[in-house]
Parts: structure tokens; C-alpha cells; sequence
């Protein structure tokens, strides 16, 4: 008997069983790459934005004359040579919010606050702000120094027009 040139059917059904298996483990590599890369996104884009509020508040510090801490440290008040400048936590919202005297209120950051506190220690500021998104979390904390700080109280913010 003369043998032909050719696949049988269970060597054919072998080969498709292998290359099913290959493609099924590429796919899974590929699956967990692509959610790996999104997470990683995710956190560095919580990094940038815990960075831009960071910044945002340390700029005025650095030329505030003094500061105030309410109870609760879930807002400091600035005080700068005419004017003050206030950030707190919106809680329910999770916001960080800021208010220049004489200004409406801005929004630092939108609904990815997770806690903020802040301490007030002779001539520094410490912040402590976390932000979550999905299941990624940012914690960052830095100390600030006020550059220009002059012993005393400012509470009344209508005596604070003067130098």
C-alpha cells in the first residue's frame, strides 16, 4: 500500500490544539500587560495631580507672614502681606478648595481627595494630601517653610489690610 502525502485528522486536531493553546496564552499576556500599563497610568496621573496641589499651596506659604491652622487640620490660613489665602477640604465632595480674600472659592482638586491635613509649626507648614482614584492611591507630605514670617496673630481679617 502506497502511503499518501498529507495530515491525518487527529494530527490536525493536535496542530489546532496547540496553536489554540499558544494564542490563548498570548492573549492572556497581552490582557495583563494592557491592565498593568492602565494602573500605572492611573497612579502617575494621581501623582501629577497631588504634585500640581502641593505646589499650589506651597507657593503662598513660602510668602505668607503667618499661619493658622483651624482644628480640625483639615484647612490653614495663609496670611500675606494685604491679603489672606485659605485651603480646606470639602468633605463629601472630596475637594480641595482655596479662597483669596476678596475672590470666589476655586477648586484645587475635584473629587480625588481622599484626606488632607495640615499642621502649622512656628514658621513651617506641613501638608499631608492623599488622593484615590479607583483602587489607586497618591500620599504625598511636605514641609514648607514661610520665607517672610512675622510673630503674632492675624484673626481678624478686617484689621489684616495693613502692613
Amino acid at each position: 500500500m502506497k502511503r499518501q502525502k498529507g495530515l491525518t485528522l487527529i494530527e490536525m486536531m493536535i496542530a489546532v490544539a496547540a496553536v489554540a493553546i499558544v494564542f490563548m496564552a498570548t492573549a492572556t499576556v497581552l490582557a495583563f500587560g494592557h491592565k498593568s500599563l492602565n494602573q500605572v497610568l492611573e497612579y502617575a496621573d494621581l501623582q501629577r495631580q497631588n504634585s500640581h496641589a502641593l505646589l499650589a499651596i506651597s507657593m503662598p506659604v513660602k510668602s505668607a507672614r503667618y499661619a493658622k491652622m483651624e482644628d480640625d487640620k483639615k484647612s490653614v490660613k495663609i496670611y500675606r502681606k494685604n491679603d489672606w489665602i485659605r485651603f480646606y477640604f470639602v468633605q463629601g465632595q472630596n475637594d480641595l478648595d482655596c479662597h483669596v480674600k476678596g475672590q470666589d472659592p476655586v477648586t484645587v482638586i475635584d473629587g480625588l481627595v481622599g484626606d488632607v491635613e495640615f499642621e502649622v509649626d512656628n514658621t513651617k507648614v506641613i501638608i499631608k494630601l492623599t488622593l484615590n482614584r479607583n483602587n489607586s492611591q497618591s500620599h504625598l507630605v511636605t514641609t514648607v517653610l514661610m520665607r517672610n514670617y512675622q510673630e503674632g496673630t492675624y484673626d481678624d481679617e478686617e484689621d489684616y489690610d495693613e502692613d
